[in-house]
């Protein structure tokens, strides 16, 4: 019972964020839509910025199980967008709230998993130094994220395919060219 009252907490919340402002949801009005009290809110999560926390927590770990090993990093991240996809309203109003930093926090973490997966990939079998190839996976996270949070604030017009299209044309190669470069003699 407890998971499926947290499963619609986290539902309703979503629905709700499709509507409006994260700083115009209340808990009170959170509760009423789920048929539940306050308190029972709070046996789950502390505010909303918690239960928001969690929501990203468990979005984190479903892209994490879905990155399938030696698949293009393209494809990987089109399955890491697919929340943003499914929830571009709720996306676009927490990018306008204050705290955007879950937001950016969320995605820095999601498209750094797919990012490490696929550079440690690559180098399977070179001798690179762990910090050499973590400096090399931050370079195409923070390209990544940047060229994202652009998208969101334009309000996500592009398709996403589109977009990952022109990034790989830009990355092609230059992936294995800096593992090639970074690979001790």
């Amino acid at each position: 019972m407890s998971k499926i009252t947290q499963n619609l907490i986290i539902e309703t919340f979503l629905r709700l964020l499709e509507k409006k402002d994260l700083q115009k949801i209340t808990i009170k009005e959170l509760a009423a839509l789920c048929e539940i009290n306050r308190n029972t809110f709070y046996y789950h999560f502390k505010d909303l910025y918690d239960l928001l926390e969690t929501v990203f927590r468990i979005q984190a770990q479903e892209v994490k199980e879905a990155c399938i090993k030696h698949m293009p990093w393209q494809e990987n991240m089109l399955r890491s967008m697919s929340f943003a996809l499914e929830h571009k309203e709720a996306l676009y109003h927490l990018y306008e709230s204050p705290r955007r930093d879950l937001l950016e926090s969320y995605l820095y973490n999601v498209i750094g998993e797919v990012m490490e997966r696929y550079i440690m990939e690559q180098a399977e079998g070179m001798e690179i130094e762990n910090k050499d190839l973590l400096l090399i996976v931050d370079f195409y996270k923070y390209a990544l994220v940047g060229i994202l949070l652009e998208w969101i604030r334009g309000g996500m017009q592009d398709d996403p395919r589109c977009i990952l299209e022109k990034v790989g044309v830009l990355f092609d190669g230059s992936i294995g060219k800096a593992l090639l470069r970074l690979k001790k003699n």
